[in-house]
């Protein structure tokens, strides 16, 4: 009985009316079935800080940049 389960919580603010600022974290649950029974595993894994910021915009498109 081997499996995985994450979740991913992000919290976004617009910063600017074209900037937005993102953290996240996923939260992992692991399964894994081994000799002495099933080992599980659970947490918070690594966080991320993103940038999106929507440098174009017209009525049909808008392009952004989230590196």
């Amino acid at each position: 009985m081997d499996g995985i389960n994450a979740v991913r919580l992000t919290l976004s603010y617009g910063e600017r009316e074209n900037l937005d600022v993102l953290v996240g974290t996923p939260y992992l649950d692991t399964r894994e079935l081994s000799a002495d029974g099933i080992e599980r595993t659970r947490g918070l894994t690594d966080a991320s800080f993103e940038v999106k910021w929507r440098f174009w915009e017209n009525d049909l498109a808008k392009l952004a940049l989230k590196p």
